[in-house]
């Protein structure tokens, strides 16, 4: 049999052990809180960390962006050529009266000279003008 005064050395034996180990986790325990308040403190990136991209790779990329600038650059040039070709077109149909407001004009003026109906134009006999647009 154990005597009372050996069980208790081994409870204090083992005691102080744990106290040890108790210790040591609450250290470790302490420097994990650490660590996390330092990550949330600076979250950083998010997601995975970047690689560097290899140089055949960024010549790709590069290759790609100028390729992309230059259909931009041809894209802009060919609708300012459309624009261009339309404002003269514009032009153009204006100076025959063609279109728009400026067919009504010559079709009036025409009517105007040749008259309508009884009243004659107001060619040479001078009859009575009649309206750009007959009333309804």
């Amino acid at each position: 049999m154990v005597s009372k005064k050996d069980f208790l050395m081994e409870v204090a034996k083992a005691g102080g052990e744990q106290a040890k180990a108790n210790k040591a986790t609450a250290a470790a325990l302490q420097e994990l809180v650490a660590a996390a308040a330092a990550i949330t403190d600076d979250p950083g990136p998010a997601g995975p960390p970047r690689r560097r991209p290899r140089p055949h790779q960024k010549a790709k990329m590069r290759a790609r962006r100028a390729e992309r600038r230059r259909m931009k650059k041809e894209k802009e040039k060919k609708e300012e050529k459309k624009e261009e070709k339309e404002e003269e077109e514009g032009r153009r149909r204006k100076r025959r009266g063609e279109g728009g407001r400026g067919g009504e004009k010559e079709e009036g003026r025409r009517r105007r000279e040749e008259g309508g109906g009884e009243e004659g134009g107001r060619g040479e006999e001078g009859g009575k003008a009649l309206p750009l647009r007959p009333k309804q």
